[in-house]
């Protein structure tokens, strides 16, 4: 499972995130492409992003949608592109998000909640509050708690 922090840079308002998500990655040439920005995600090893991996995203301290990859992690032929918000941005890389599983969460979540439910269920404490992406191991009990959420 992988949280994937959405900057206030990008999306400044709400309208902005729910456009991004309910039209712009449906629009774009391969759907659901989710552009990264270099080291965001490992692309051997343990760490390594796969089909099927569950998302979640965060914005301003919240969880505002989940999902479910549809590739691992792809080398990117263009590796310029315009943000969002009309910035030139290097994307050496992007995975696919499978767009029908894009869910808002059924309850409000902050990532103080991610980090309780995430420890609960796993053991594993983490920040989800900083900066870095963060990568925990799926789990049985986590899948069950994700699958509540669609």
């Amino acid at each position: 499972m992988r949280v994937i922090k959405l900057s206030i840079d990008e999306f400044p308002n709400i309208n902005s995130l729910n456009t991004y998500f309910d039209s712009t990655l449906k629009e774009r040439d391969s759907v659901g492409r989710f552009n990264l920005t270099k080291g965001k995600i490992a692309s051997k090893g343990k760490k390594a992003l796969f089909n099927g991996e569950m998302l979640l995203f965060t914005w301003k301290t919240n969880l505002v949608r989940i999902a479910r990859a549809a590739s691992s992690l792809i080398s990117s032929d263009s590796i310029s592109e315009f943000t969002e918000t009309g910035n030139l941005q290097e994307y050496p890389h992007f995975f696919l998000i499978d767009m029908d599983s894009v869910r808002k969460p059924i309850r409000s979540l902050s990532q103080s909640d991610l980090n309780r439910i995430i420890f609960e269920k796993t053991g594993e404490e983490i920040n989800t509050i900083g900066q870095a992406w963060n990568w925990v191991n799926d789990s049985d009990e986590l899948e069950d708690w994700f699958e509540s959420q669609c």
